[in-house]
Parts: structure tokens; C-alpha cells; sequence
């Protein structure tokens, strides 16, 4: 669907978005911050793009796997991966 869009067409006027998945009950930060790069990358691959507009984190009742994941979504800013983070 959308990445046959986008191969076929311009992204001007598109605001593209992609929301981590929330990580499994009991996973530790670390692990939890290793999927969310992980799955960047793999939607990335998916969309067929070297970035989005906007990546998003849904929210975890472990603080700690929210710290660990949302500096994963600041390296992919820093890196260009993205142009804005949210929750």
C-alpha cells in the first residue's frame, strides 16, 4: 500500500509517520531500546525511504522502557532518520 505509493508518486504533500510498537510486558530497557532501533530500520526498509516526518512511541506502564526507547528516537533524529519525535 503506502510504499507502493510512494514508489510510484512524490512525497511532496505527504506526512509520513511510523509508531513503534509497545514493547512486551516484563521486557528490560535494554532490550526494549534494541527493537525499537531494530524496527526504525525495518520500516524504513518496508516504506522504501531513508526517512519519515515523524516517529512515534506509544507509552509503557515501565518508565525505564520509555527512557531506553525514546533515546533510540532522539539518535534516529540526531542521524536523520526522522525530522520530529512524539509520544
Amino acid at each position: 500500500g503506502v510504499a507502493k505509493y510512494i514508489a510510484s508518486s512524490s512525497r511532496d504533500g505527504l506526512f509520513l509517520t511510523t509508531k513503534i510498537r509497545k514493547a512486551p510486558q516484563g521486557t528490560s530497557p535494554e532490550e526494549a531500546a534494541k527493537r525499537a532501533k531494530d524496527q526504525i530500520d525495518e520500516d524504513l526498509k518496508a516504506l522504501g525511504v531513508s526517512s519519515v516526518d515523524m516517529l512515534m512511541l506509544r507509552d509503557s506502564p515501565d518508565p525505564r522502557v520509555i527512557q531506553s526507547q525514546w533515546a533510540v528516537l532522539e539518535e534516529a533524529l540526531a542521524s536523520g532518520k526522522t525530522k520530529s519525535i512524539g509520544v
